[in-house]
């Protein structure tokens, strides 16, 4: 009761209110709290699309019908939204953002969430588009978490409302970047509506990773399953009939949104870099998981900053789905963001050994590029051909600086510091077999090389030779 009086004394200053009902416990308690003081002065409104069950907007159906809330069912939009569809750590953002634009097409009462105290400590996107559009949260406002939505519930004998697991929109089921389709959304509802009739677990969520399929239920349903090979086979047969992906099952775990906070601890952007030391934060993406260069993405664009990315092999990269997303393959380098390259006359030449080397030298090169600097390639021009190396030699003469890319033994470091004046920026590859130990022993050719002046950067770095000389040629705030 005290709980229910603090929600009303926190709604009824603002008036007659548009409430954006989701189907949810929170959503459908705020409304009837809304409409308990209101009466059909109120609104609600509610979103249908892909990524929203069936059975919620059956419900909202329902109880509107029931309590005579006023109800307008709408179609946000936000399926023609390529930013939403593209799956990015902040898909909610867009999705919020055009179901919040809707509403304030409908309306002038001031638009209300269901948004809990206890979303707060969530990573929520959809947040800032409540922000932008002075969307407020009565339950916040008046210090309620998810237990006291469910107090209030049940004092407004909403028992079946109290008593309803949570159920995020269908797209959270999506791993960041498997790009939005009503296809796998379909798909998601069908497998957890089976899973739910044939083994009744208290919760049941079918995630779709870019390589598998992910079953996460509660430790009681995994324990029947681990128990009844013949229950699992049932399971996995359905799910094969609609898709190919491997399937695997795992213990039942907060979804997205909790995955995107987690990655957001991980990911703090060096946005100052730039104005520090004229280069700007880049994203080595090995190791991480999309999710977290989603963010890391995500966080660059809300800077208004296009970022480099290093080391995405490509079956993440096609997971990312980003607009205004180059990716280069060779170099396992991508920019994301608006960008042009450069068109100026090649100013560094970046020579490669061997063919086999050209990852190496292609991400030097794209690097350059994405700092303004245009270079040319000449590749296989290795000394076990010299010949090669010297028919070039007067016109790589002309540059004032050369990236040298070489693995095996490394000796083009030295055959190239005594032919030309420019700087020599070795930089030695993991190619080559034996004793070449993996870029150990052309690094050692390269730092003990007597050729004067030659400077080695690490093993198969060839970002970190482009930055060298972006800095060596004073174009580091020119970008």
């Amino acid at each position: 009761v005290k709980l229910s009086a603090e929600l009303q004394h926190t709604l009824e200053p603002m008036g007659p209110v548009a409430v954006a009902v989701s189907g949810g416990v929170d959503s459908m308690t705020l409304a009837t709290a809304a409409h308990n003081i209101f009466g059909p002065d109120m609104l609600t409104v509610h979103a249908v699309s892909p990524a929203v069950p069936p059975r919620a907007t059956a419900r909202v159906k329902s109880h509107a019908a029931r309590l005579n809330w006023p109800l307008k069912i709408v179609n946000a939009g936000e399926f023609k939204d390529d930013r939403y569809l593209a799956n990015p750590v902040n898909r909610c953002f867009y999705c919020k953002f055009n179901l919040y634009a809707c509403i304030a097409s409908l309306t002038d009462l001031q638009i209300v969430s269901g948004t809990n105290v206890d979303d707060l400590s969530d990573f929520r996107p959809g947040l800032k588009a409540a922000t932008e559009h002075k969307v407020r949260h009565p339950f916040v406002e008046a210090g309620i978490d998810k237990k006291g939505v469910r107090m209030i519930a049940r004092h407004f004998d909403l028992q079946e409302l109290a008593d309803l697991p949570a159920g995020p929109c269908l797209s959270s089921r999506l791993e960041t970047g498997v790009k939005v389709t009503p296809a796998r959304l379909q798909f998601v509802d069908r497998v957890e509506e089976f899973i739910n009739d044939v083994l009744v677990p208290d919760t049941v969520r079918c995630r779709v990773l870019s390589q598998r399929v992910e079953i996460q239920l509660d430790i009681r349903s995994l324990k029947i399953l681990q128990n009844s090979a013949m229950l699992r086979e049932h399971i996995i047969s359905f799910i094969s009939t609609e898709h190919h992906f491997p399937v695997s099952f795992a213990p039942y775990r907060l979804g997205s949104a909790v995955i995107g906070r987690r990655a957001e601890q991980d990911v703090i952007l060096d946005l100052d870099r730039e104005s520090r030391i004229g280069l700007p934060e880049a994203i080595m993406c090995e190791g991480k998981t999309v999710e977290q260069i989603m963010l890391a993405v995500t966080q660059a664009e809300e800077a208004g900053k296009n970022i480099f990315l290093t080391r995405l092999d490509e079956i993440p990269a096609q997971s990312l789905s980003l607009p205004l997303f180059d990716y280069d393959p060779t170099s396992r380098t991508a920019i994301a963001g608006p960008w042009t390259p450069p068109a100026a006359a090649p100013s560094v030449a970046v020579v490669v050994a061997g063919t086999s080397d050209l990852q190496v030298a292609r991400e030097a090169v794209r690097t350059l590029a994405f700092h303004g600097i245009v270079a040319r390639e000449y590749i296989d021009v290795g000394i076990a051909g010299l010949w090669r190396l010297l028919r070039i030699q007067e016109e790589l003469k002309t540059y004032a600086a050369i990236i040298a890319v070489a693995g095996m033994e490394g000796g083009l470091f030295s055959v190239l510091g005594g032919l030309v004046p420019g700087l020599v920026v070795a930089v030695p590859t993991s190619r080559g077999y034996g004793i070449c130990r993996q870029g150990e022993t052309a690094l050692h050719s390269a730092l003990a090389s007597c050729a004067q002046g030659i400077v080695a950067v690490n093993i198969d770095n060839g970002y970190g030779a482009a930055c060298a000389v972006t800095r060596m040629l004073g174009r580091a705030n020119e970008r």
